[in-house]
């Protein structure tokens, strides 16, 4: 009984005593992000940023998981994205045709992607990101489609009410934060670390793959010989009236049939459409961001220069694409392009610039190198619009095809980039603020080319002045936005909360390897004891 006793004492003494330091080091550094430690080296503190939750002990017992379901959710989403895409740009390949088919201003009719930049950036701070912070993906997503709803529905009745056809933007402004604001919770609620890169590349290109749609879809509706044969002036007035009611009956029937098509897709999306899996996908999902005050999480991104200078860059780039796209038709007409080019560059542009954003979006995962490929890109896509005015001179299709696939190829992977760069920057910032943030400025900026296009082309007839006019203050701004990109310090914190996070756990799996080897070698200590003290009693009796 001496014995027994003396090895279990020794068992407690070891595990008590040699284990203590390495246990104590964990479980303080686990107190410090409970009580929201210091963050980052020379950052100021960020309270209750992150904790150990459930959630954590949960992954930390069973392990991460991926579920193949995670395609299915990106697939999901990948749907919403395209549709709101879709329904953005489907008035810009016809722009012209529903200002001369209705006799309205061309301010009139630009007045439907002006109102989606202005109404986003309230909607995208006061509804989207309380919303996402209260009631999850899930939900919002689902305000988000049924705004979209409203929103086609309006223009639907185009041939009813026109105006209100054009203020149905504003439905459409109040949905797309909801949509577009998501994509990176997306990835890092389903996806591993080496994932989440491609994973955002894909949601993120399908919004210039649907644009690509709309645009042929769009387009498909309208007759180019009608539009020519209703602004020709030598035909009569009879002639020429029938010819504009059955424009105005092309562009109904193209808003009513995707209105159906739009509710069909969303209802049942949203009928798949999951939250989360039961068990994080990575580490930094471990990790949870704790629901920040609202002003707070204002504060901490305007002070994070970085993060302002990303905005800026990428909103211009981002811009850019959604300026141009509105006003293509009215850009490509002074030089002889029918309405059926700008459908077919805005396909190529979309479809090739999914191929590339992929591609970016897995060297992305594999290397890490965000600033290197954001300048790269950035650089490029500078370069390309001024590649793609000079083009125009030209008056070939197939130079515009050349040229748009290239720009294309270059441009679209900026915006793979430009959404996981951010969530890095911003981090613990939850992904949903600060995509809000990026496509806020995105919004603003694309405000500012939609007015300057308003007061450039005051009507459906524009001169080649006038669209380098407009060129030229889209690469002013692209030149202001590459010299940003390479100003911007690379400060992935994201990717630092997962190394803390990862050498945290070694420091617990190496504090039970010594709870471990303590135990073997006081098992070991008590046994040599015991034999000792046979051979000592045999001694005694035998002398």
């Amino acid at each position: 009984l001496f014995f027994f006793f003396k090895q279990k004492t020794a068992y407690e003494i070891s595990l008590g005593l040699v284990g203590s330091r390495c246990v104590q080091e964990t479980a303080s550094k686990a107190d410090t992000l409970t009580k929201g430690g210091e963050l980052y080296e020379g950052e100021e503190l960020l309270p209750q940023a992150e904790e150990i939750t459930t959630e954590t002990k949960k992954a930390e017992t069973e392990g991460i998981k991926l579920y193949w379901t995670r395609w299915v959710m990106l697939g999901c989403y990948i749907l919403l994205t395209m549709g709101n895409a879709i329904l953005y740009v489907m008035n810009a390949p016809i722009a012209n045709v529903m200002v001369v088919s209705y006799s309205q201003p061309v301010w009139l009719v630009n007045l439907y992607p002006l109102l989606y930049q202005l109404i986003f950036i309230p909607s995208s701070f006061a509804l989207c990101t309380p919303i996402y912070n209260k009631f999850g993906l899930h939900f919002g997503l689902g305000v988000g489609a049924f705004l979209e709803l409203v929103c086609v529905w309006m223009k639907a009745m185009i041939n009813h009410n026109f105006p209100l056809a054009m203020f149905a933007g504003c439905f459409g402004g109040l949905a797309e934060p909801f949509i577009l604001n998501a994509c990176a919770q997306v990835s890092a609620n389903w996806f591993a670390t080496d994932e989440r890169a491609i994973a955002t590349a894909m949601a993120v290109i399908a919004g210039p793959v649907g644009s690509g749609i709309g645009a042929m879809y769009s387009a498909a509706f309208v007759s180019t010989e009608d539009m020519h044969q209703a602004t020709d002036p030598s035909t009569d007035p009879i002639t020429k009236e029938i010819l504009l009611a059955k424009l105005r009956s092309d562009v109904e029937r193209c808003f009513f049939y995707y209105a159906l098509i739009l509710s069909a897709g969303f209802i049942l999306v949203m009928l798949v459409m999951r939250e989360k899996p039961k068990t994080p996908p990575s580490v930094a999902a471990t990790i949870q961001v704790k629901e920040l005050p609202l002003g707070k999480s204002f504060r901490y991104m305007f002070r994070n220069g970085n993060l302002l200078m990303l905005a800026l860059s990428f909103g211009t780039f981002y811009a850019s694409i959604m300026a141009v796209g509105q006003v293509i038709s009215i850009i490509l007409a002074p030089f002889g392009f029918s309405h059926w080019v700008a459908a077919i560059l805005s396909a190529i542009l979309g479809i090739l610039g999914l191929t590339s954003a992929f591609a970016v979006g897995i060297i992305l995962g594999r290397t890490h190198k965000y600033k290197l490929l954001y300048c790269i890109i950035a650089t490029g896509s500078f370069l390309g619009m001024i590649l793609f005015g000079a083009s125009l001179q030209s008056r070939s299709d197939i130079v515009v095809y050349i040229v748009g696939a290239v720009f294309g190829i270059i441009l679209d992977p900026i915006l793979s980039i430009g959404y996981e760069y951010a969530c890095e920057l911003g981090y613990p910032v939850a992904p949903t603020a600060v995509d809000g943030l990026v496509l806020c400025s995105t919004n603003f900026i694309a405000c500012l080319f939609i007015v300057a296009s308003n007061i450039i082309f005051v009507d459906e007839h524009s001169d080649p002045l006038h669209v380098y006019l407009f060129l030229g203050i889209v690469v002013a701004f692209e030149l202001v936005a590459t010299i940003l990109a390479f100003i911007i310090k690379e400060d992935l914190r994201r990717r630092k909360a997962e190394s803390r996070r990862k050498s945290e756990n070694a420091h617990e799996d190496e504090a039970r390897r010594m709870r471990a080897r303590s135990v073997s070698f006081a098992y070991e200590c008590s046994c040599w004891c015991q034999i000792t003290l046979f051979l000592l009693l045999l001694s005694l009796i035998h002398i």
